[in-house]
C-alpha cells in the first residue's frame, strides 16, 4: 500500500535502531559521547567493507549514513538529558 517497501523499511529501521543501541553503549562503557559516535561509525565503515567482499552481499554508503543518524540521535537525545540530571521517566511523568 502507498508504494512503501515494508522489507525495505524494516532493513533500514535497524540500521537506525541497532547503531542507536551501539552508540549507547559505547556511551555508557567510555564515557564520551564523540567517542561513542566514532566508535559506533568505526563499526559501520568496517561492516560494509566486510559486506563488500562477502559474495551474494553488497555495500551501502547510505547504510553508513543511516547508520551515523541511529548513533547520532541517541547521542543528541540521551546525553544532554543525563547532563542534566533528568531521568526518562521523571520527563514523561511531567508530560502528563
Amino acid at each position: 500500500q502507498w508504494g512503501i517497501d515494508r522489507d525495505v523499511v524494516l532493513k533500514k529501521g535497524s540500521h537506525l535502531i541497532g547503531y542507536a543501541v551501539l552508540a549507547l553503549l559505547a556511551y555508557w562503557a567510555s564515557g564520551n559521547a564523540h567517542q561513542a559516535f566514532w566508535i559506533a561509525l568505526l563499526y559501520a565503515l568496517l561492516d560494509e567493507v566486510h559486506q563488500g567482499v562477502v559474495p551474494g552481499r553488497s555495500s551501502s554508503v547510505i547504510d553508513v549514513m543511516l547508520d551515523a543518524v541511529g548513533a547520532a540521535t541517541i547521542l543528541l537525545i540521551l546525553v544532554p538529558l543525563r547532563r542534566s540530571g533528568r531521568r526518562l521517566t521523571r520527563i514523561f511523568a511531567d508530560s502528563f
